[in-house]
């Protein structure tokens, strides 16, 4: 995280925090079924506790992903109930609050979650009248303006692909024994990506090491060039063609969807071509949680992952980083460390948003005050720059 000041007005903010400021920062239990991640490690919590902040973990908040009471309890953090863990200044949360979970906020709390523009207009009406600044982790940029939490959910999607299709095609094909790639004498599996996504990049990677047959299709020549340079050895891409897509489909044993914007509404799969393609293949929709491009996808659960759609089976979770929480809540406490760091040295809020432009960049509600376009255009909220708000004095 980059410093975004200058030293003058550093050295002002240093002189001003000649006391540090404490919080006390609550890690609520995910309530929402097969969110299984959690806010942040023991590894997180001991160095804000080392920093002199208190930590209140609302009990089995982390068992699902590895981490019991004890474990939090041993680096310093007090094991509470609901009432306690939301009655903090700032929360770090995986899934967006629930209106129940806003109620129990302090008012002028700090949140941190994962937050989309799909939520309710109640949801950011809720927060607004208890004065939240709210994060979006999935909002925060890093220098060179990628999305820095997103990049690592991506990762684990991509590096999860393999397995997922490697557990359905042994249990699927289990009397001939059917497995992912190439053997001499034999033709390699067909592997076809909708979209040339971070998800793409890492699966795509793998199954070329597997000597599959991997195809790439995306409406964006600049970014299947872009695809073809990070991978760096002879692969298949093509612009998003009806025809040709549809010949590839039709050959595919799996095809792994990402999803991505269709102004027109219409689906890239459309149901007529997944009655084209093999029977007992495998589409593994990764996007479905932000709007398919599967016109066959329909929602599933982490316990019953699968649906069947004209012979074709559908792997659609919305969440499938949570099916290896232990791994995910690490790499959401590692990119969040430079935040808990800056935590350490005892700024108050306000300036660690003056001092930090990554941390500004996920901010979409300022003390109740709608600071992201896009929502307030779509729940017609009055809007206010985010920069022009921290300039103005401190009540």
């Amino acid at each position: 995280m980059e410093l975004d000041i200058s030293h003058a007005t550093l050295e002002k903010l240093l002189t001003q925090t000649s006391l540090k400021q404490r919080y006390v920062i609550g890690v609520p239990l995910e309530r929402e079924i097969d969110e299984h991640r959690v806010g942040l490690t023991p590894r997180a919590v001991l160095l804000l506790i080392e920093a002199g902040h208190e930590v209140r973990v609302e009990a089995n908040a982390g068992a699902m992903a590895g981490f019991n009471n004890v474990d939090y309890v041993e680096v310093g953090a007090s094991i509470v109930g609901i009432e306690e863990v939301f009655d903090v200044d700032v929360i770090f949360k995986i899934l967006p609050l629930n209106l129940m979970e806003i109620e129990r906020l302090r008012y002028n709390a700090v949140v941190f979650s994962i937050a989309n523009r799909t939520q309710s207009k109640q949801y950011f009406s809720s927060l607004s009248k208890k004065k939240v600044t709210a994060i979006a982790y999935n909002k925060l940029r890093g220098s060179k303006g990628n999305l820095i939490v997103m990049d690592a959910v991506c990762k684990i999607i991509g590096n999860a692909c393999p397995l997922i299709a490697g557990e359905y095609f042994s249990s699927c094909h289990k009397d001939n024994g059917y497995i992912i790639g190439s053997v001499a004498g034999t033709p390699p599996t067909e592997i076809v990506f909708l979209g040339a996504t971070k998800v793409t990049e890492t699966a795509a990677r793998i199954f070329l090491s597997m000597e599959a047959s991997v195809k790439i299709f995306d409406r964006s020549l600049s970014r299947l060039q872009e695809i073809k340079n990070v991978l760096g050895r002879s692969i298949y891409t093509a612009a998003l063609y009806h025809d040709l897509f549809q010949d590839a489909l039709s050959k595919a044993d799996l095809v792994i969807a990402d999803s991505f914007s269709n102004e027109e509404g219409e689906y890239f799969i459309t149901e007529d071509m997944v009655k084209r393609m093999k029977c007992d293949s495998l589409i593994i929709d990764v996007g479905i949680a932000r709007g398919s491009s599967v016109e066959t996808s329909t929602p599933t659960t982490v316990k019953d992952p699968v649906i069947v759609r004209h012979g074709v089976s559908h792997y659609c979770v919305p969440n499938i980083a949570t099916r290896f929480p232990g791994v995910s809540s690490e790499a959401f406490t590692n990119v969040l460390l430079p935040i808990l760091l800056e935590f350490s040295k005892g700024y108050s809020f306000h300036d660690l948003l003056l001092l930090y432009k990554s941390l500004r960049t996920g901010v979409y509600m300022y003390r109740g005050i709608i600071t992201d376009e896009m929502i307030a255009k779509k729940y017609d909220f009055s809007l206010r720059k985010l920069d022009i708000l921290l300039d103005m004095p401190m009540c």
